[in-house]
């Protein structure tokens, strides 16, 4: 009886829903078949879907992701935009590297590989010139990747952020 009384509680759970799969787009900029990297991307714009935002001025719902290491754990942490009175602003991927710093300290936002952006389509922007310079200033820039995943298709877009930077 106890058995088939475990059986039918596990049965009635609810299955979680199946996680979506994100692919790697075919004119991605930057090219990649090594999976590891893929699934932390794919974690880290599954997280980013349902991070917070508060575009009041703009309207924009930038929703940002990464996966950083530590204590030999991967971690993903979030941002997104968040507007106050004109012109002040937090915009995504300084929100996302700020958490980082909060939580791991400065040296860890040296480590952030990539900044995922959840859109609902793909561009070609670097983000602002202060979120540029904040990025030069607290991360590992030159090896830093700027990550679109398309919530259309799941298509992930990866580009380098030093590509087209001037000094």
């Amino acid at each position: 009886v106890l058995v088939v009384a475990i059986s039918l509680a596990a049965a009635c759970r609810p299955t979680p829903p199946p996680a979506p799969t994100w692919t790697l787009a075919a004119d991605s900029a930057v090219k990649t078949n090594d999976a590891a990297p893929l699934a932390r991307i794919g974690r880290a714009l599954d997280a980013a879907e349902h991070a917070g935002t508060d575009p009041s001025i703009s309207k924009f719902q930038v929703r940002t992701a990464t996966v950083v290491s530590s204590g030999g754990e991967e971690h993903v942490v979030v941002g997104g935009n968040t507007e106050y009175a004109w012109p002040e602003a937090v915009h995504g991927e300084v929100s996302v590297v700020n958490h980082v710093i909060a939580r791991f300290g400065a040296d860890a936002a040296r480590t952030v590989p990539f900044i995922a952006f959840y859109s609902q389509s793909c561009g070609d922007s670097r983000g602002c010139g202060d979120c540029r310079d904040y990025l030069r200033a607290a991360t590992e820039y030159a090896a830093l990747m700027f990550v679109c995943g398309r919530a259309t298709d799941h298509t992930i877009h990866i580009r380098r952020f030093s590509d087209g930077l001037i000094d």
